[in-house]
């Protein structure tokens, strides 16, 4: 991260003997990030929906460009394996490949569908691991025509989903469909009920294609702001070297009108008195400040 001291300021009072000395240093702020999985049912009666969704898909895209996002998939069934590629901004014909990642695991999966059991298990997987980032805002988009199959129960889900801040987003049935061209008579309360839970987006699957659009659109969107939301600043830096005569009582650091507190190992800063050094604490959490603001790092000598 590029560290640039814009100003070292000396100035003399005429009622104090100390020198007061002035270090501004530019606060860099993160870019918005966002780790999108898809969980498709791959059964039998997915054909349609599966290629409708993938062909919209580039309307959904649209609307997260400015995200740094990452999007893989995975399916509802259990013994089926995840996408061989995570898809980022930088992949030529990202609509086309959304497609094919959704359409991917064809049709032939089990009748059984089981989102929750299997979002757990990547989760947890290496390859979960290395697909979610750090800081990023984790988002599930569930497709499917059916209701939640999996042991996992929807107590269970609201927790582990918030524990792992995940928003769960969902394209389902919201009623028996059976005045729709799916025509089906189950519909997909407990995937619904979660995606409530945790504020994510509804789109209902027997929405027209201009309805299907609408909801991809908002989707994204949506996704975008969530992104923004955990976007932060971050401290520039571990540590400051002081001069020796430094009075350490004197020294007051601040990032706008947030007071980075002295005597706090791991949220504020501690002072190394044989090296001179401030040390600041790895969990400071820099608030939103106006643009331009800089970490301010004052003191006498």
């Amino acid at each position: 991260m590029k560290l640039l001291i814009m100003s070292l300021i000396l100035s003399f009072s005429a009622f104090a003997e100390q020198p007061k000395f002035k270090v501004e240093i530019d606060v860099e702020s993160n870019q918005a990030t966002s780790d999108i999985l898809f969980v498709v049912d791959n059964s039998g009666s997915m054909h349609s929906i599966q290629q409708t969704i993938g062909q919209l898909g580039g309307y959904f895209l649209n609307q997260i460009f400015a995200v740094d996002f990452n999007i893989t998939a995975i399916s509802t069934d259990e013994a089926d394996t995840y996408s061989s590629y995570v898809l980022d901004r930088r992949i030529p014909n990202p609509s086309s490949r959304l497609h094919e990642m959704i359409t991917s695991f064809g049709v032939n999966g089990s009748a059984n569908e089981r989102p929750f059991t299997t979002l757990v298990r990547f989760y947890n997987s290496p390859e979960g691991s290395d697909f979610f980032r750090e800081g990023s805002s984790k988002e599930i988009i569930i497709i499917t025509d059916e209701d939640d199959q999996s042991l996992e129960s929807l107590e269970f889900m609201n927790k582990f989903t918030a524990d792992h801040k995940m928003t769960v987003n969902s394209i389902a049935l919201k009623a028996p469909s059976f005045d729709c061209s799916l025509n089906r008579g189950a519909y997909s309360e407990k995937i619904i009920t979660l995606t409530r839970y945790t504020g994510g987006n509804f789109i209902d699957l027997c929405s027209n294609e201009e309805e299907l659009i609408t909801g991809l659109k908002e989707l994204g969107i949506k996704i975008a702001k969530r992104s923004n939301i955990l976007q932060s600043p971050s401290m520039p830096i571990e540590l400051y070297v002081l001069p020796e005569n430094v009075v350490i009582d004197t020294v007051k650091i601040y990032y706008g009108s947030q007071i980075i507190p002295r005597g706090l190992l791991k949220t504020g800063w501690v002072y190394d008195e044989a090296e001179h050094k401030i040390l600041f604490g790895k969990k400071i959490q820099l608030t939103s400040q106006p643009e331009d603001t800089k970490l301010t790092i004052e003191f006498e000598i």
